[in-house]
C-alpha cells in the first residue's frame, strides 16, 4: 500500500522555537515516524522559529517560502499581522498548486498558524483540506469580568471580536470548504459548527514526548504541609489573585505552601500581596525560572493549581501529566478538556465569590487525603502515556484515513 502523502502548512516551525513552532515540529516528526510522506511549507522568517527549523527526519521535505513584507506605517499590529500572513498564504497557495500538479497528494493540512480568524487560503485546490488543532473560540466568562482590575474593557472587546467571527469571510470560507476542522477545545468546536463546519472533531492542543514521561509520579510524602505549584505568565485572565484567595482560605484549615512561577504584566497588581503571603510562609514567589529550577519545583510539589479563566490549552497541565502531578483546574475551555477527573479536581465555574472557596475546598480535600493524591499521580502518568506525540500521530492518521475514505 502506498504511504499517505500530505502537504503541511506551517508558518511557525522549529524544533526549539515558540510553542506553536514547537508543536508544528512535533507533529512533523511524529507523522513522519509513522510513515507519512510530508512536504512541509514553512516560513523561515517567522520570529518564533528564530532558532532554526532543525534537521528534518526521513520522509520529510522542507520548503522555506518567504513573502515580501509591507511597511508598517502606523498600521495597528493585529491588522498588520493579518495582512502579512495573508500575503504569505497567497504565495504559499501558488507554490502548493504547482506541487499538486507535480505529484499525487492525499491531503493538505494547515497546521499553523491555527487561526480561525485568519482562515486558510488552501481551500478549493482539489485536495482535501484539514485545519487545526486550533483555538479561537474561547471567551472570558462574563460572570467574572467585573473582578478584573484593569483588563475588563479589553476582555469585553475580545469577547465581541470572537462573536464577530460569524461575519468573517475568511473564517466562513475556510470552514465551509475544509474537509475537516480540528478544534482544540469544545468552545471553538461550537463556534466552527455555528458558521457551517460539519466535520469538527476536538483534539487537545499539545502532547508530551515519551522520553519526558517519568516512570513514577511525584512523591506524595507524609509532610504535614501540602506543597502546591502555580505556573503561568502573569496576566489578569490567568487569575493569580483568585489562586491567592484560595490559598488564604485553605490555610485556615490545613498547612499549605504555594510556589508561584512566572512573571508578566499582572505582577505589579499582585506584588504587595505576594510579599505579604510570602512573609507569612504561605507563598514562595520565584518569578521566571530556568528549566532546571522548574523541574526541581515540580519534583517537590504535591499538586498543581491551574485556575486560568481563559485558555485554549495549557502547557503546564501537560507538564503535570508527565510528572505524575495531581491538579486542581477550572472545568472549562482547554484546561477542562485536558484534565480528567482521574488525576484532577475539576471545579465548575460559578461566580467570583464562590469559585475561590471551591478551589480552597479542593485544596483542603487533597491535603487531607494522601492516598487519593497517590492514585491521581499514577492516573496523570497514564494520561501522559495516552497523549504522547506518537499516540497523537496514530490518532490523526486514523482521522486522515477516515476522511479520505469518505471522499
Amino acid at each position: 500500500m502506498d504511504p499517505l502523502r500530505a502537504i503541511l502548512i506551517c508558518h511557525s516551525c522549529a524544533e526549539e522555537g515558540g510553542s506553536e513552532a514547537r508543536m508544528s515540529w512535533n507533529w512533523i516528526t511524529a507523522l513522519a515516524e509513522e510513515g507519512v510522506e510530508l512536504l512541509v511549507v514553512h516560513n523561515g522568517a517567522d520570529p518564533t522559529s528564530a532558532a532554526g527549523v532543525g534537521t528534518p527526519p526521513p520522509r520529510v521535505e522542507l520548503l522555506d517560502v518567504r513573502s515580501r513584507t509591507i511597511p508598517r506605517r502606523g498600521i495597528p499590529v493585529p491588522l498588520y499581522t493579518a495582512i502579512d500572513y495573508w500575503i504569505w498564504q497567497s504565495k504559499v497557495r501558488r507554490v502548493v498548486k504547482r506541487r499538486l500538479r507535480q505529484r499525487h497528494t492525499d491531503l493538505i493540512h494547515h497546521l499553523s498558524w491555527g487561526s480561525l480568524n485568519y482562515g486558510s487560503f488552501m481551500v478549493k485546490l482539489g485536495t482535501p483540506l484539514v485545519m487545526g488543532p486550533m483555538g479561537g473560540g474561547t471567551q472570558f466568562p462574563k460572570e467574572y469580568l467585573d473582578v478584573l482590575p484593569t483588563s475588563s474593557t479589553y476582555e469585553r472587546a475580545r469577547n465581541r471580536f470572537v462573536d464577530s467571527v460569524r461575519f468573517n469571510p475568511f473564517a466562513r470560507r475556510t470552514v465551509r470548504h475544509a474537509a475537516m476542522v480540528i478544534a482544540s477545545n469544545p468552545e471553538t468546536a461550537a463556534l466552527v459548527r455555528s458558521i457551517g463546519g460539519e466535520n469538527v472533531p476536538v483534539m487537545m492542543d499539545d502532547g508530551v514526548a515519551n522520553a519526558d514521561i517519568h516512570t513514577e509520579p511525584v512523591p506524595q510524602d507524609d509532610d504535614a504541609t501540602l506543597r502546591l505549584v502555580w505556573i503561568s505568565r502573569m496576566q489578569e485572565f490567568k487569575a493569580l489573585a483568585m489562586a491567592l484567595d484560595a490559598v488564604e482560605l485553605a490555610a485556615k484549615e490545613v498547612d499549605i505552601e504555594l510556589t508561584v512561577l512566572g512573571d508578566g504584566p499582572d505582577r505589579p497588581g499582585n506584588a504587595d500581596r505576594l510579599e505579604d503571603l510570602e512573609s507569612r510562609g504561605l507563598v514562595r514567589d520565584l518569578g521566571w525560572v530556568d528549566r532546571a529550577t522548574m523541574s526541581q519545583v515540580y519534583s517537590q510539589s504535591h499538586v498543581m493549581l491551574y485556575n486560568s479563566l481563559r485558555d485554549n490549552g495549557s502547557a503546564p497541565l501537560h507538564d503535570a501529566t508527565r510528572w505524575g502531578l495531581p491538579a486542581i483546574v477550572l472545568d472549562h475551555q482547554g484546561p477542562g478538556l485536558i484534565a480528567a477527573e482521574s488525576w484532577a479536581v475539576k471545579i465548575a465555574l460559578s461566580n467570583p465569590i464562590e469559585t475561590p472557596q471551591d478551589l480552597a475546598d479542593a485544596i483542603v480535600a487533597l491535603a487531607l487525603d494522601r492516598e487519593r493524591r497517590v492514585a491521581m499521580g499514577h492516573a496523570a502518568l497514564a494520561a501522559a502515556r495516552a497523549n504522547t506525540w506518537q499516540a497523537r500521530a496514530d490518532k490523526l492518521i486514523g482521522m486522515y484515513k477516515n476522511l479520505l475514505a469518505q471522499q
